[in-house]
């Protein structure tokens, strides 16, 4: 669509009493010292159509002033234009007045407020038909767009910018980006987003780094629980005491040799010891095995805590995902709700008769004028419900596209991991059964009874004791030859563990290294597709940070200078190319406004109309 300027007529206006312009639908020239009026000529036509100024501004001066700051009364203030839009000439105006009211009992008005009149076609409107019309022929975002050279880098945010670019020309693909940099498929892209995807990596990593620094840690105390003695020593020592042991008994029992009593009663303690040393082996066996079941049932904790810990995160990121997409849904069935009561507001328009009737004469247009303006309706409602439509329908494809990803996060296998809550598991200990220990009463008991034999063999009876005690110590500390092993046993499964720990935390900072890779590709064929677009200026989209990572961002560049450091004729040309590229993409053609036009040797031509605003040493403005 284009929007040609036709003619503009200013009464009143700032400063201006009366100035009628026609315009040509190519370049215009309009020269003048300062203060003649060349802004004020942009801002009437800005407020002809929004009700701001050449800034945006809503709250400005329209009123003439004159001496003393006061304003000049009892005059209107009127600006009318006629634009061509489809090859119609459109008339608008709008007249800014005093509202002035005689009190009752005063014989003079007192001025009370304001108010503003609106025409099209010289047909009095109400001012919200008069700016749904124009919002109908474009929107006002779209007209500040393309009608201001300086209105994109120099009053949108970077992200506003960002927002029209994207809109404009589009992303790339997942596909695009793995085609780039084909490691990048090993990114679960199908089923996460590559924040969701960094998130996870990130708190895996997390996890295990702590249990790193925690295995040797328990690596350390399991070594230092490890008792440091010289078995062969103690073995050594063993082998020497048994057959001393052995030969004290011998001596004792030689001793007694002749008494049946006696013998009888050696023969009794001999077998007390030998049942109490049946009843130790039994208890170490029953504590080694205790001792690696302890250990066992401690690893199987950790790693269902682990476990646990890795489930919640999968279920939360879920839940995230499903809040996300309900957001989504709910947004776009409001949209789709909105859509379709403006479908069926549209649709029940009928053409108005009396458009057809010549608003000064009211006499009935000639047939094929009538007919002209009747076909015009019926296009451009058709044109209208038919934009609606397509937005409705793709709103609805979101919305199905939303429910079915529902589905499937929905769908997804979460494992149901259950830990039982321990408080306390205490270490094993070796426990001697009550026969142990009555077993030592009867052996003392039988000793002190044969009161004889003791004092015959009191010396050796010490002797023995001392021995089977000595063996005994030595017995104890041999065991724990046996709990060494089964913590060196253990020492080498954490290691095991610490290696499976090293590869997927290895494997989560391979997945955050490939997050950034797809960050900087992305980057780089946004940047250049976008870029592409435009010859004498570029946008920088992403910016590098110190630790590698990628930050968004939107800053214009004019031969690799920012824009904010270039100069003015540097800007307004820059501008201008972005009119010129929006303009095309957008299907839109409408005037364009170049304030201090006189800064730029060699103005970038536009297939847009152009209103230059130069300053000269003209006294009056001067008009080519």
């Amino acid at each position: 669509m284009q929007i040609i300027l036709k003619e503009l007529h200013l009464q009143n206006f700032k400063g201006i009493k009366d100035l009628k312009i026609n315009f040509l639908g190519g370049v215009n020239k309009i020269q003048g010292r300062n203060g003649t009026g060349k802004t004020t000529l942009f801002d009437a036509y800005m407020w002809l159509l929004w009700g701001t100024d050449s800034l945006d501004r809503t709250d400005f001066g329209i009123k003439t002033y004159v001496k003393g700051g006061d304003t000049l009364h009892g005059v209107d203030h009127t600006v009318t234009g006629v634009i061509e839009v489809y090859g119609q000439e459109i008339k608008l105006s709008k007249t800014y007045k005093e509202v002035w009211t005689k009190k009752r009992g005063s014989t003079e008005a007192e001025r009370t407020g304001n108010t503003t009149d609106y025409y099209i076609n010289d047909v009095p409107l109400k001012m919200k038909d008069y700016t749904d019309r124009i919002s109908s022929l474009i929107s006002k975002d779209d007209f500040k767009l393309l009608s201001n050279p300086l209105h994109f880098s120099s009053n949108l945010s970077w992200k506003d910018r960002r927002d029209v670019l994207f809109q404009s020309f589009g992303s790339v693909t997942d596909d695009e980006i793995i085609q780039a940099n084909p490691d990048l498929k090993y990114l679960n892209l199908d089923n996460y987003s590559i924040d969701e995807i960094a998130a996870m990596n990130k708190a895996t990593r997390s996890r295990l780094n702590d249990e790193r620094k925690e295995l040797p840690i328990r690596i350390d105390e399991l070594s230092k629980s490890k008792k440091d003695y010289d078995y062969e020593a103690l073995e050594f020592q063993r082998r020497f005491l048994q057959p001393t042991l052995e030969g004290v008994i011998k001596e004792i029992q030689g001793i007694a040799k002749n008494s049946a009593e006696l013998k009888a009663t050696q023969d009794q303690i001999q077998k007390l010891y030998d049942e109490k040393t049946e009843i130790e082996d039994q208890v170490s066996k029953e504590y080694l095995k205790a001792y690696d079941e302890y250990n066992e049932v401690q690893m199987q904790i950790k790693e269902k805590q682990n476990a646990l810990e890795l489930a919640k995160q999968r279920e939360s990121v879920k839940e995230n995902k499903i809040k996300l997409l309900d957001y989504e849904i709910q947004e776009h069935e409001k949209k789709l709700e909105y859509l379709r009561d403006e479908w069926i507001s549209k649709n029940a328009e009928e053409f108005d008769q009396d458009t057809l009737l010549c608003p000064t004469c009211r006499q009935e247009y000639p047939e094929d004028k009538a007919l002209e303006l009747q076909e015009m309706f019926n296009l451009n409602k058709s044109k209208e419900l038919e934009r609606i439509t397509e937005k409705a329908n793709k709103t609805k494809l979101i919305i199905d596209k939303a429910n079915e990803q529902k589905i499937e996060i929905n769908a997804e296998h979460q494992e149901n991991i259950v830990l039982e809550e321990i408080e306390s598991l205490p270490r094993p200990e070796k426990v001697y059964p009550q026969r142990y220990y009555d077993i030592d009463s009867k052996i003392k008991d039988i000793s002190q009874s044969e009161k004889t034999a003791s004092r015959d063999t009191k010396d050796l009876e010490d002797r023995k004791a001392r021995i089977e005690n000595e063996i005994r110590e030595l017995d104890v500390k041999l065991t724990s030859r046996e709990e060494n092993e089964s913590i060196d046993r253990r020492i080498e499964e954490y290691k095991i563990k610490e290696k499976e720990i090293a590869q997927l935390y290895e494997e989560a900072e391979r997945m955050l290294y490939l997050v950034e890779e797809y960050l900087k590709v992305k980057a780089e064929l946004v940047s250049n597709s976008i870029n592409s677009h435009f010859k004498g200026i570029e946008f920088k989209l992403f910016d590098v940070q110190e630790n590698g990572g990628i930050s968004e961002t939107c800053e214009p560049l004019i031969d690799g200078v920012p824009y904010s450091d270039a100069n003015n004729a540097a800007k307004i040309n820059a501008g201008l190319e972005v009119i010129k590229v929006l303009s095309r993409i957008k299907e839109l053609s409408i005037p364009i406004f170049i304030d201090n036009a006189e800064s730029v040797n060699e103005i970038l031509e536009t297939e847009n109309q152009q209103v230059r605003l130069v300053v000269s040493n003209d006294n009056e403005l001067k008009i080519n």
